[in-house]
């Protein structure tokens, strides 16, 4: 199975997780209770796209109670398509530009939307944000969550504001209105859209070109809809159900990057190069499981974000690991992290598909389950073109039923929480 997974997003107080199988992995793995597929005969939902053959114990549920069924899927939360618009300043042309994506905030670990100001001669920008169009240009409310050249407002801070307390007022409050201003030496401008409250301003001899008008531009937001899977959850009658470890690595969606090609002799797996200019802005890449005949399949989406330092010198390093498959009932065990500026083989030798050489180790997570962990870690240094990534993960996959287990199951990595 190589078709790409969904990217998914982070909505901190929109979504209780970003991870659309929580729910249902939440019922199978907290105090191991059994999740089970609600017959045809509630006529609520149409599982026949439903490939979890297997994963859940064989049994039919008749009726299900409301309070007992778990569903995934539906309303997702939602995605950016980063955008760059141009400053404006007067009618002089500049090579200013702001660019707006949605990432992990600088200095906290929840999701933001960032406006990164790029150029020369820049004043820390003013900012202000509206689910509706802006009648003025007179107060910017987000001005405490810009310095030099970015602002980044966290999504919980933006919805309060807004009065936006659910995922559906959110997608429905498309588009958000955006006015940011700065200065660029000593000029007032704006990032280019449509004017606030167009004046006419009279032109003459000794004022023949007006000065910018207040702008303002649209950001859109995707909220993607998924099909809607539901299960019944019962407490379970049976053995706890067995756990196997299984190795997931993040990687590049176009290409392979595989460790064994640089001579890694440790066994499978692979590297994500992240180009240094791309690198502050955070990268997702794809969580691939090693399975059994070599192959691999998505399990799930790493985003890596890289922040030099002003010495140039040396950087931090921020990944989140998010498991979220269908198919697989996966927990985040511990995730090893290797980030350097020469490929992985140069850096670490033939042991580079070694995890225990990696430098970032997030130690066992045992003791607190869940399908989603950041690691963070100054510790790594500065690169001038590309940076090469290595994120492994020891992942804990259960089998309810023993017989869909494989035949060589790997003993969880971690039995006990570390101190």
């Amino acid at each position: 199975m190589r078709s790409p997974a969904p990217i998914i997003s982070l909505v901190g107080g929109l979504a209780a997780t970003a991870l659309a199988q929580d729910a249902i992995a939440t019922c199978e793995l907290d105090g191991w209770s059994s999740c089970l597929p609600p017959s045809a005969s509630l006529k609520t939902r149409d599982f026949s796209h439903m490939t979890l053959t297997g994963l859940f114990r064989r049994q039919s549920v008749d009726e299900c109670p409301e309070e007992d069924k778990l569903c995934s899927g539906g309303l997702q939360p939602p995605e950016l398509t980063p955008i760059t618009l141009p400053l404006v300043c007067g009618k002089k042309p500049t090579s200013n530009s702001v660019t707006v994506s949605y990432g992990i905030c600088p200095t906290q670990a929840t999701w933001c939307i960032i406006f990164d100001l790029d150029g020369t001669g820049l004043e820390q920008p003013k900012l202000q944000i509206s689910a509706n169009p802006l009648a003025d240009a007179t107060t910017f409310e987000y001005n405490e969550y810009c310095s030099d050249k970015q602002c980044a407002v966290p999504i919980q801070v933006l919805t309060r504001n807004l009065g936006l307390t659910a995922l559906a007022d959110f997608c429905a409050a498309q588009p958000l209105w955006v006015a940011l201003q700065s200065g660029v030496n000593g000029e007032t401008c704006w990032a280019d859209g449509e004017p606030i409250a167009p004046k006419k301003v009279k032109r003459t001899k000794c004022k023949p070109d007006p000065q910018t008008e207040a702008m303002q531009f649209p950001v859109s937001f995707d909220c993607p809809v998924l099909p809607t899977v539901c299960c019944c959850c019962r407490q379970a009658t049976t053995e706890p159900p067995k756990v196997c470890s299984a190795g997931v690595w993040a990687a590049p969606s176009d290409s392979a990057s595989e460790l064994k090609e640089l001579g890694c002799t440790d066994g499978p797996g692979f590297y994500a190069p992240l180009p240094a200019e791309e690198a502050s802005a955070g990268v997702l890449f794809h969580m691939r499981k090693i399975l059994a005949d070599g192959d691999y399949e998505p399990v799930g989406l790493a985003q890596i974000t890289i922040n030099s330092d002003d010495t140039g010198e040396s950087a931090c390093a921020t990944v989140i690991v998010g498991l979220t498959s269908v198919a697989h009932l996966l927990s985040v065990n511990r995730v090893r992290v290797h980030i350097t500026c020469e490929d992985p083989a140069t850096a670490l030798g033939s042991s580079c598909a070694d995890p225990s050489v990696y430098s970032i180790d997030s130690g066992c997570l045992v003791g607190n389950v869940q399908s989603t962990h950041l690691v963070q870690s100054c510790e790594v240094p500065s690169c001038p073109d590309v940076y090469y990534a290595i994120v492994y993960t020891d992942a804990n996959e259960a089998f309810q039923d023993e017989s869909t287990a494989p035949e060589v199951c790997p003993a969880p990595v971690c039995t006990e929480a570390e101190e």
